[in-house]
């Protein structure tokens, strides 16, 4: 099953990220092909720049404290698997590895058939569509891809009970546009008539979009912000998390239904988003790899951590705006090591390290992540790592395997 489970994703990986046609066009027609398996359970529909995972899985977290749940996000950090779970009274698992093999291999087929030319996140989408009808899910949770108005995720055919747009920022700007309107507009796409609509915090012109979108589309909407702090603050969450949880209880409490909000949020287990995965030698790793996750991670380790300054582990691909990113940690830092993530679109750690220099922050270059947090532990500071959620799944998966 090893084997034929990595031959599987192997083959999936390596389908085009982005295809002739856009995800929304060839999902439509792979979803047809399938008899629309998503018309089997109410949905859940995020789109956003910033915590839209994370506001999906407390989403779910809390759905799940009374319904059997679906919910796909993507990136995955180490395995697969993690794009499709299912979660009853808050424990959620993991797509069986002979199920992605089963799953993946007739919706290829479908394709080859009909001559589709699906990209990986196509591909993925239909399988766990069709995995949340099969398990006899109540809801299912869909995390966006990239954008909203063209994603793939926009294809399914049966209306969202509710739509978040969480926090919009500068991200993908080559294909989203070059203003927060332009962005916003696009993120928007996933309002549709019949769903009511989440907003979350964001910039004034970004909201005003949102707005005319549902106004548009007479989506009634709610903002986020609205939501109380009373109990979230006990969690001992990062402000960045708790605007995701706010994003997360406001959806719910438009289905005017009780759930058990409080416990849907404290067992929500969401890696690689200041997640501290050593104590000994305190390390923590998160997935900000844009100026707006890292002005969330700053703020956060401020918060939590004040007066202190960090040794910072960094890799990032070279498409991003690593310059203002790394720049806005410099009077946090005490130093940066770099390392090259394991990507195409990496920027090279000589590179990343120049770049830190020019504001006049110590910066070391390593060929290997262990290489850097080794050397990282010899000093007295707290150890943080982010960048890029490629590079934090890689240091994910090296201590699960010292594990």
């Amino acid at each position: 099953m090893a084997n034929a489970y990595e031959e599987i994703v192997t083959k999936i990986e390596n389908m085009r990220r982005f295809g002739k046609k856009t995800g929304y066009e060839i999902s439509t027609e792979l979803l047809s092909y399938l008899d629309f398996p998503e018309t089997n359970y109410e949905l859940i529909h995020i789109a956003g720049t910033n915590g839209k995972g994370s506001t999906a899985m407390f989403s779910a977290s809390i759905l799940s404290t009374k319904y059997k749940v679906g919910l796909f996000t993507s990136p995955h950090l180490i395995s697969f698997c993690e794009r499709i779970q299912i979660g009853t009274d808050t424990v959620f698992t993991q797509i069986p590895k002979k199920e992605v093999v089963r799953l993946g291999t007739l919706v290829l087929d479908i394709c080859a058939k009909h001559d589709l030319e699906p990209t990986m996140f196509d591909i993925t989408l239909a399988m766990a569509l069709l995995y949340f009808k099969e398990e006899g899910c109540d809801y299912v949770v869909l995390e966006t891809g990239l954008g909203g108005r063209y994603d793939s995720t926009r294809a399914v055919s049966k209306v969202p009970v509710v739509s978040v747009i969480t926090n919009i920022g500068f991200d993908h700007m080559a294909i989203l546009g070059d203003t927060l309107e332009e962005i916003a507009n696009n993120k928007a796409g996933i309002i549709r008539n019949g769903t009511q609509t989440v907003i979350g915090e964001m910039a004034q012109e970004a909201r005003e979009v949102i707005i005319r979108s549902c106004e548009t589309q007479k989506s009634p909407y709610i903002f986020a912000e609205e939501v109380p702090d009373d109990g979230l603050l006990s969690l001992r969450l990062s402000p960045y998390q708790i605007e995701n949880a706010k994003n997360a209880i406001a959806a719910v409490r438009l289905l005017e239904e009780e759930f058990d909000v409080f416990r849907g949020i404290k067992c929500a287990k969401w890696p690689g988003r200041m997640d501290v995965i050593s104590k000994d030698s305190f390390i923590m790793v998160d997935g900000a790899h844009n100026p707006q996750g890292v002005a969330a991670l700053k703020k956060g380790l401020k918060l939590l951590y004040p007066g202190e300054k960090f040794t910072f582990i960094v890799g990032v691909l070279a498409d991003k705006d690593y310059a203002s990113m790394m720049e806005q940690m410099v009077s946090v830092a005490n130093r940066f090591l770099t390392v090259t993530v394991d990507s195409s679109r990496a920027l090279t750690k000589e590179e990343l390290a120049k770049t830190i220099s020019s504001y006049g922050v110590s910066a070391e270059v390593y060929d290997k992540i262990e290489d850097a947090i080794s050397h990282g532990k010899t000093f007295r500071d707290k150890i943080v790592i982010f960048g890029s959620l490629y590079f934090v799944g890689e240091v994910l998966e090296l201590f699960k395997e010292r594990d």
